[in-house]
């Protein structure tokens, strides 16, 4: 079992690849070819709030992330793992863009 998910991952860190589609019935999150957590379907009045977030890392760079938060308040990853700072500001600025959002100060924002 450990091998399996062992190649799993190796597989989706290598392959996968990110397509994130907004249009006013949905926004969603695809990780693909490979299945992995993350993948996101909803629907855009549901969104309340975005923002991009640093991850400092114990070795290496860091991490940059877009988090959502619902109009239930219920926070999650949007996007996580990129390498870039400005990807994760590219991806924010656009989905609150399309979807009318207006940006506001979140604690722990970029």
């Amino acid at each position: 079992v450990t091998a399996a998910l062992l190649s799993w991952y190796t597989l989706a860190c290598l392959f996968n690849s990110t397509v994130i589609r907004v249009t006013n019935e949905e926004i969603t999150v695809r990780n693909s070819p490979f299945w992995w957590f993350g993948n996101i379907h909803l629907l855009p009045r549901q969104l309340d709030q975005l923002w991009s977030e640093r991850q400092e890392k114990v070795s290496g760079e860091p991490l940059f992330h877009v988090k959502g938060m619902l109009r239930n308040n219920r926070v999650f990853p949007l996007i996580y793992g990129l390498q870039n700072p400005s990807q994760a500001l590219y991806i924010e600025q656009e989905i609150e863009k399309y979807c009318n959002i207006k940006d506001r100060k979140v604690p722990g924002e970029m």
